[in-house]
C-alpha cells in the first residue's frame, strides 16, 4: 500500500555536508528553510571516515544532500526542490512563468548531462 502525503511523518530528515563547502546541501537547505518547512538537519562532516561510514545509510549515491520523508528517499538538491514545491509549497517554490521555470532543470542538467571528452572517447571505442 503506498502513502499519502498525508499519512507521512510531519518532520522531514535533510542530510547535508558542510554548508559553506557544499552548495549542493546549501540549495535544498534554503528552499526548505527560505519557506518555513520543518525539517530536521543531519550534518555529516565531508571528506571524514564518519561520512564514508553513515551516508551509505542515507543516500544510495553517498551524496548529499538527500532527504527521507517517512519512507520516501530523495538524493540531488534539485530533486528535492522539486520534490518540497510539491509536497509542501502548493508550487510556490518555483517561478509561475514557464519559461523561468525551466531555469533550475536547464542550469542543473548542463553540469551533469554534457561530457564531451566521454563522449568522444566511447564513439571512438565503438569505431
Amino acid at each position: 500500500m503506498s502513502q499519502t502525503p498525508d499519512s507521512l511523518p510531519k518532520t522531514p530528515l535533510l542530510i547535508i555536508g558542510n554548508k559553506n563547502y557544499a552548495s549542493w546541501s546549501l540549495r535544498a537547505w534554503l528552499l526548505l528553510r527560505v519557506f518555513d518547512v520543518p525539517f530536521r538537519e543531519l550534518k555529516l562532516p565531508l571528506d571524514t571516515p564518519e561520512f564514508e561510514a553513515r551516508i551509505g545509510n542515507y543516500a544510495p549515491n553517498r551524496r548529499v544532500p538527500a532527504l527521507h520523508d517517512g519512507d520516501v528517499r530523495i538524493w540531488d538538491s534539485l530533486a528535492i526542490c522539486e520534490y518540497a514545491n510539491e509536497r509542501w509549497l502548493d508550487g510556490r517554490g518555483w517561478p509561475a512563468d514557464l519559461a523561468a521555470r525551466s531555469r533550475p532543470s536547464r542550469r542543473s542538467a548542463s553540469g551533469v548531462s554534457r561530457s564531451p571528452p566521454r563522449a568522444r572517447r566511447w564513439r571512438s571505442e565503438r569505431g
